[in-house]
């Protein structure tokens, strides 16, 4: 995903299995699951789909990640729902540590 406006300069990359589970900015990693990446239309706020029509090449898009349920984040959550489980050697960090400063 290409940043536009504000974000111009900036590519995100978001790795999905059914759903967003993994996000990269500018080459580093960035918001992970547990925590929630989600892709919306801009001009009508509606959640896009990984699949069919939705994301097509050249859609405008905005990403907004979401603190996870605290379920997720107690240590059994962590356990199944990290990158490490999906195979990415990358320690979650909770959203709101990642945001703090931006």
């Amino acid at each position: 995903i290409r940043g536009s406006g504000d974000y111009s300069g900036h590519v995100m990359e978001v790795w999905f299995k059914n759903e967003n589970l993994v996000s990269w900015l500018d080459g580093e990693p960035y918001v992970t699951c547990p925590d929630l990446i989600t892709l919306l239309d801009p001009a009508t706020a509606d959640a896009l789909s990984n699949w069919g029509e939705d994301l097509r090449k050249g859609r405008e898009v905005a990403v907004i990640g979401i603190k996870a349920p605290d379920l997720w984040r107690t240590p059994r959550g962590l356990e199944i729902l990290t990158p490490r489980y999906f195979g990415f050697d990358i320690e979650y960090r909770p959203i709101e540590e990642i945001m703090k400063g931006r």
